[in-house]
């Protein structure tokens, strides 16, 4: 009876890894042999490297190792199979070259994975059988490659399209028909298990060049990139990116490395049988490459923490962010816990960090809640992120409303700087700041030269709150521009008599204000039903005045006993009607609501 293979030890303190010569042959038994090579220069050989999905484990084949018995998997021996040529062919394959049961041996194997796809002739994509339409697939895109020669002309998909309608002219099928079919077989091979698993990531991105194998079909890589282009195909944001790592003739290998903590992102919905080969399989391209060594002797829990303390700044600010066992919990929180750092390292004020994560890839949109708890926390924060002018960080037009209410001149200026064409719209907090602030001092008024010389200069529009707080403010000159030139309707609310109240509390200036609203009767101001109770409430005989001339130029107002109330208690709070209770003023109010009603000016519903 036949022995079982039995792997002879490695050198692990060199450079040492296997490689298999397969051996020649079409049909009958797969035999190989294995043997020791080393990747230093001088001492290399060319092999090629293959790159499959390991599929199910159980090892239910057998092949002919030095020979011996070697058991292997279904998907694996079907691409041997399928890679015998007439002449022997020297090959790397993770499951036979490295001695999968040596923990120790097989970390050493892993540590050296990118340099073993780096030196190989080429990586071989092995998408498994052929079908009838990935067969037509496979063959539409070979005559495709060759009759595209020059590598330049991978880049120009505009003449591309052209050199695939001519491929397509001269098939036998039915344009429309062979469509469908290629789209049916590019479908197919984009699902295949190969383009979810973790490895793939590195033995394409750190491939010299690459082939797709599909039964006993190939392409070169960036040929079957170029298909879903082609074809009108969307291949999803995984997909895609897989694709976008292969090498073309004008990018022989993806030599920039990028940021682990990235990386992780990018494609944390792939899949390994061992968890921490979702850290270990991309080590090879990442940067941080060096600050983890592949342990196959440490459990998942303990790779988890490490590697969470190391993408966040220590183990306790890292605690802080959440505690994760399983890595799959750990990559699917991923995005939240990066968003959630950058909150918390903005609030404390901990430039550094941010700019790390920002260095990484990592983007984020700084909010006006944000805004406010860094003001309060870490006072100059939000003036040093503006001064970063980094593109991954963004301002919500919120935040950036938010901030005019309490910057400087100076910070003023950034966000206007910053915000660029982004600020087509005049909100409350800008048009708080244009209005001088809550405190007339120089400061605010320097702010408020600032930010009206800037908006004089273009086409911007005003919101309904930015409206509100102009007439709130009582600055008339705003008001009065608005109106000349408004091609929107504004409207007279509690929010805006509220501000009206805390801010223009001089009773003429308020009047004036009021006056220039209520004698539009040209559609452009509406008055809330609240805010008519409200101005009801003011007890201002020229102001209702007004009101009541201006009611009929709108729908009639709805006005319910519960409203007045409402807006009652609401006056109350304001200084001016210390002397009242909300009882009182309700009263008050709803003696003019029920003669307003009996002329047919609003209707009133009583309690």
């Amino acid at each position: 009876m036949t022995k079982l293979f039995k792997y002879s030890p490695l050198d692990l303190a060199g450079r040492s890894f296997r490689l298999l010569m397969l051996h020649q042959g079409t049909a009958g038994e797969i035999s190989c042999d294995i043997f020791e090579a080393s990747l230093e220069p001088d001492r290399a050989m060319p092999y090629e490297a293959l790159s499959y999905a390991w599929g199910s484990t159980d090892q239910s084949e057998t092949i002919t190792a030095n020979g011996k018995i070697l058991h292997v998997t279904k998907n694996l021996y079907s691409a041997l199979g399928h890679l015998r040529n007439k002449e022997n062919r020297i090959l790397w394959v993770d499951a036979i070259c490295i001695d999968q049961t040596n923990l120790q041996k097989r970390g050493h194997q892993v540590g050296q994975m990118s340099d073993i796809y780096r030196q190989a002739d080429q990586v071989l994509v092995w998408l498994g059988p052929s079908t009838y339409e990935t067969k037509v697939l496979m063959e539409s895109l070979g005559k495709l490659q060759r009759s595209v020669s020059k590598p330049a002309d991978w880049t120009n998909t505009d003449l591309l399209g052209r050199q695939w309608l001519e491929v397509e002219q001269k098939n036998y099928l039915d344009y429309a028909a062979l469509t469908d079919i290629q789209r049916c077989g590019l479908t197919s091979l984009l699902h295949q298990p190969w383009f979810n698993r973790i490895w793939i990531i590195q033995e394409v991105a750190n491939a010299r060049a690459s082939t797709i194998c599909c039964g006993q079909h190939s392409i070169r890589s960036h040929v079957f990139a170029a298909a879903p282009g082609l074809l009108g195909l969307d291949p999803g944001p995984h997909r895609q990116a897989v694709l976008d790592l292969m090498p073309s003739p004008s990018r022989k290998a993806n030599t920039q490395k990028k940021h682990l903590h990235t990386l992780l992102r990018s494609f944390r919905q792939s899949q390994a049988t061992d968890p921490r080969d979702m850290v270990y399989a991309l080590l090879g391209i990442s940067d941080l490459g060096s600050d983890i060594v592949p342990d196959y002797n440490k459990p998942e829990v303990q790779v988890v923490h490490e590697l969470q303390s190391l993408l966040f700044f220590g183990a306790e600010f890292a605690r802080n962010l959440g505690q994760f066992a399983a890595m799959r919990h750990f990559l699917l929180e991923l995005p939240t816990l990066t968003d959630n750092a950058f909150k918390t390292l903005i609030v404390r004020g901990r430039l550094d960090e941010v700019e790390e994560l920002l260095r990484r890839g990592e983007t984020f949109c700084l909010t006006d809640m944000i805004a406010s708890l860094a003001i309060v926390e870490a006072g100059g924060m939000m003036r040093k992120l503006l001064e970063l002018n980094h593109p991954n960080l963004t301002f919500s037009l919120d935040c950036f409303d938010y901030m005019f209410n309490w910057c400087s001149t100076e910070t003023a200026s950034l966000i206007l700087n910053r915000a660029g064409e982004e600020l087509r719209f005049i909100t409350s907090g800008m048009a708080f700041a244009m209005s001088g602030g809550a405190e007339e001092t120089e400061e605010r008024g320097g702010i408020s030269a600032l930010m009206t010389t800037w908006a004089s200069t273009r086409t911007i529009l005003v919101t309904q709150k930015g409206f509100e707080t102009f007439a709130g403010m009582g600055n008339m000159t705003a008001v009065r521009r608005i109106l000349e030139s408004a091609d929107k309707s504004y409207r007279v609310t509690v929010d805006m008599l509220g501000i009206m109240q805390r801010q223009a509390s001089n009773a003429v200036k308020r009047r004036e204000i009021l006056e220039c609203l209520l004698t539009q009767h040209d559609g452009i101001i509406t008055v809330d039903d609240d805010a008519i109770v409200w101005i009801i409430g003011i007890e201002d005989e020229k102001i209702s005045g007004f009101l009541l001339r201006h009611i009929p130029s709108q729908s009639t107002p709805q006005i319910t006993a519960d409203l007045v109330d409402d807006v009652s208690f609401q006056m109350v709070l304001n200084d001016e009607w210390e002397h009242a209770t909300g009882q009182e003023m309700a009263e008050n109010i709803t003696k003019t609501v029920l003669d307003w009603d009996q002329r047919g000016v609003l209707k009133f519903t009583p309690p």
